[in-house]
């Protein structure tokens, strides 16, 4: 080992030699281990799970008999310089140890950054854009929205979060290639850009994708946005219908007892009976086709609802209990789901969707209506009646009370 005094001159002239030769020949340290890692087969190939199996490989590579060279003919340059003498000269020789600590330093920190920077999963792979496209990648994208399912989001949310999903990396396989943690924020940057500027989209989308996309990458242990700054998100308030909308829906849906077939007046009873939960009980579409026969309580007039934040327990009005009994009774199909097609099986949210906006274009209401509107309805309308805003968070199943006071607006408006 060289003494301290040695040791402090050869650290002096490390910048001169940076300068004066193995910056000229290989750029910088960490732009080495890129040139050169990249030659050695399998650091990026996924041969190596760990970085001390990288600094092996770095090392039988020839990256540390090359600095040592370099250092070699960096040293006779600035000796011929001027810079230093022969006494120095012969101390670099010397002390190239101390000089390739440094080196290697620097090339852990770099593959370190890589490791972090590339996939960040136990192994190298080549580029991003390969990654995205290979089965490991379909292996954690089925593994995530597998947790999103165990965590009671609802269809419609893991339906919106898998397009989110899979539209961004769909973009990402279309550039070039991705080799680092400064390029996917870069294409990331500029798919916002891409939404925002070419297809148009919402605050509130742009808002949603970047939330997606970080909570994505997290479960994964991928940590590229983190620097990333989330879009504000535009709470307006919502459309809803006035009381004597809601009157005019119910009223469209109309059968005849007498005349029309037992098919059709199942149909509009089921119809009528999907509109009145709805409103009468601010139901989520995804609530409504997943409630069953056992989630009514006749007796008590109660209905339990099973909704992506928690569970809840709704009464239901006199009325609303006669269509549910009057509805089971008529209808033939055998099914523990309290709304069914004519096979039997629950109801689908785009089906919902669909008739609810038929029936709106019958009532003449020049408004658009969707459940989640009838929903909003029903939570303004309990505003306006003066009930505590803590116990109508209760009842549309909110997390947060702040999600409830945007129906306060429309309230008071």
């Amino acid at each position: 080992m060289l003494p301290d005094v040695i040791e402090n001159q050869v650290i002096e002239i490390k910048d001169a030699l940076i300068e004066n030769g193995i910056k000229d020949g290989l750029h910088t340290a960490t732009e080495c281990v890129v040139d050169i890692g990249k030659s050695i087969s399998g650091i990026f190939t996924g041969k190596f799970e760990n970085i001390s199996q990288v600094q092996t490989a770095i090392g039988s590579g020839g990256v540390i008999d090359t600095f040592s060279d370099l250092i070699d003919k960096a040293s006779n340059k600035i000796y011929q310089k001027g810079i230093i003498n022969s006494q120095i000269k012969s101390v670099i020789t010397g002390g190239k140890d101390i000089i390739l600590n440094n080196v290697t330093s620097n090339i852990k920190n770099e593959m370190n950054f890589q490791e972090r920077s590339i996939h960040n999963i136990g192994k190298y792979v080549d580029n991003f854009n390969e990654y995205l496209k290979s089965k490991d990648f379909n292996k954690i994208k089925e593994s995530y929205i597998t947790s999103l399912k165990n965590n009671n989001y609802s269809q419609n949310t893991i339906k919106t979060y898998s397009s989110i999903i899979h539209k961004f990396t769909t973009y990402l396989k279309n550039q070039i290639a991705i080799y680092n943690e400064k390029e996917f924020i870069k294409y990331f940057n500029s798919y916002i850009l891409y939404l925002k500027q070419v297809k148009n989209v919402s605050q509130n989308y742009l808002y949603l994708v970047t939330v997606v996309v970080k909570k994505f990458l997290e479960f994964n242990n991928i940590h590229f946005l983190d620097s990333i700054t989330t879009p504000k998100r535009i709470k307006s308030p919502p459309n809803f219908l006035t009381q004597k909308e809601v009157k005019q829906l119910l009223d469209s849906i109309t059968w005849d007892e007498n005349s029309d077939s037992d098919f059709r007046i199942i149909t509009k009873l089921r119809d009528k009976l999907i509109v009145t939960l709805l409103y009468s009980s601010g139901l989520r579409v995804s609530e409504l086709i997943n409630l069953t026969v056992d989630n009514v309580n006749f007796e008590g007039k109660q209905l339990s609802i099973v909704g992506k934040n928690n569970s809840r327990v709704i009464l239901l009005d006199e009325s609303t209990k006669q269509l549910i009994q009057k509805y089971l009774e008529k209808r033939t199909q055998k099914s523990n789901y309290l709304v069914v097609n004519k096979s039997g099986n629950p109801l689908t949210p785009r089906y919902v969707q669909l008739m609810i906006k038929k029936y709106g274009n019958e009532s003449g209401i020049e408004k658009k209506i969707t459940p989640h509107i009838l929903r909003h309805s029903y939570a303004t309308h309990l505003f306006e009646q003066g009930v505590n805003i803590k116990i109508i968070q209760q009842l549309l199943g909110h997390s947060n009370l702040s999600t409830t006071q945007i129906y306060s607006q429309d309230a008071n408006n």
